[in-house]
């Protein structure tokens, strides 16, 4: 082994050791510098250090930004004690690290300080230990288990996101926020206490928990960000707090198992694909303080079989219902001023378009009232039980994909005021057999 040292700090490690060696810094040397143990020149890996273990005397008082990066053999290491902090990426990509020793002197983990550390299980962390960085331990894929110190403030983002081996974890009392993709992609995570403390949930915060059943939200969350639960495959209990005013995008997306959630009465926005593909969801009643529903915000819930539309809702997204396949009827409050409902089809207030003819309505022929001038983009799509669509004489205008995926239609007569057929108007009417322009 080479190890250069000025002033009391290691530098440069040179040398490709043998397999089982060991590095032994010295007793005096006070400081470690960054990528000690990694040599690149040309961007080109010149060497990798293969040793084991390496012994680091408590003189010890600061080890640099990377200075363990990519050192793929170490599997043990036990830090000095007087440090304080773990630097950004200290121990990044360290691939068969098994065992690191914290001393408790250490407030703070850096950026990345163990991210892709792919052998590690388990680590204790020190009492005294008050913030964890962005994607700290991101990537280390057999962490199963992590106690999180009661002096803990703050977790950055992504700080255990794709630890696909951990199953639960305990928030402590300190933490007030669950930072921007904490856990995205654990993928075993079946259990996570969060304390009275938390205010703000991040954007995919717990997306892609597969194995996630159940979460008790506190009652004093006042955000959740977009995406947090999307492709929790497995949630089916989620208490939503009751002073929540929106559901953001993606939110509950693929949510395949989630048979009910109850929205509380200060929710008045529901983005853009907020539950799409939940594919269990068979009821949710909309708040009357709801006046806006994004773009796809049901798509695909193929089991949801009744929507009642609130009094203030004002804004509805384009394809907001669409394969909805059990969906027979669309209803609206009467003191709806925008939107209004006749036989379980939607309609604008004023009666002059046609919006929505819900998937699962049990009509095969429909005859659209006189009085329509307008069917909306996506109205008929995927309605497959209809045979025969009688048109209004006066309807002027069709909008993209409004017929899309009504494969028993068999003929229309198009009127004679609509002057242009928008794109995919017919696509997947496969049995039309006649069509009068």
């Amino acid at each position: 082994m080479i190890l250069l040292m000025e002033k009391g700090r290691a530098e440069n490690y040179s040398g490709m050791l043998c397999p089982d060696s060991q590095v032994e810094i010295p007793d005096g040397v006070t400081q470690i510098g960054s990528r000690a143990f990694f040599r690149m020149r040309d961007h080109n890996i010149t060497d990798i250090p293969r040793f084991r273990s390496i012994q680091i005397p408590d003189s010890v008082r600061e080890i640099a930004a990377e200075a363990f990066y990519r050192c793929e053999a170490l599997e043990s290491v036990r830090l000095p004690s007087g440090l304080t902090r773990i630097e950004s990426g200290t121990f990044r990509l360290c691939r068969s690290l098994r065992e690191i020793i914290l001393p408790d002197s250490i407030r703070e983990i850096g950026t990345q300080a163990f991210a892709g550390c792919t052998h590690l299980e388990s680590i204790l962390l020190p009492e005294g230990l008050e913030r964890i960085g962005e994607s700290a331990f991101a990537d280390c894929q057999n962490l199963r288990q992590i106690k999180l110190p009661s002096t803990l403030v703050q977790m950055g983002p992504g700080a255990f996101a794709n630890c696909a081996a951990l199953q639960e974890l305990v928030i402590p009392d300190g933490i007030d926020v669950i930072s921007d993709n904490l856990l995205e992609g654990c993928v075993s995570l079946q259990s996570i206490s969060l304390p009275q403390t938390i205010r703000h949930i991040g954007m995919t915060a717990f997306a892609n928990c597969q194995s996630l059943c159940a979460l008790h939200l506190p009652s004093g969350v006042q955000q959740i960000g977009l995406g947090a639960f999307s492709k929790c495959y497995s949630l089916s209990q989620l208490n939503l707090p009751a002073g929540l005013e929106r559901i953001e995008e993606r939110t509950f997306l693929g949510c395949l198992v989630l048979t009910a959630i109850e929205l509380p009465a200060s929710i008045h926005t529901i983005s853009d694909m907020a539950f799409k593909s939940c594919d269990a969801l068979t009821h949710v009643v909309l708040p009357d303080r709801l006046n806006k529903l994004g773009r796809w915000a049901f798509d695909g819930c193929r089991n949801l079989r009744h929507i009642q539309l609130p009094e203030h809702l004002s804004q509805l997204g384009e394809g907001v219902f669409i394969r909805c396949e059990q969906l027979a009827h669309l209803d609206v409050h009467p003191d709806n001023p925008v939107f209004s409902s006749r036989d379980g089809v939607l309609f604008d207030k004023p009666f002059e378009r046609l919006l929505i003819f819900p998937e699962g309505h049990p009509a095969a022929r429909y005859t659209v009232p006189e009085c329509i001038r307008e069917i909306a983009a996506h109205a008929f799509k995927g309605c497959r039980q209809l045979t025969r669509l009688d048109l209004p004489s006066d309807l002027q205008r069709i909008g993209p994909w409004a017929l899309t995926g009504c494969i028993h239609l068999r003929q229309l007569v198009i009127p004679h005021l609509v002057k242009h057929l928008p794109q995919g108007i017919f696509s997947g009417c496969s049995q039309l057999e006649t069509l009068v322009l």
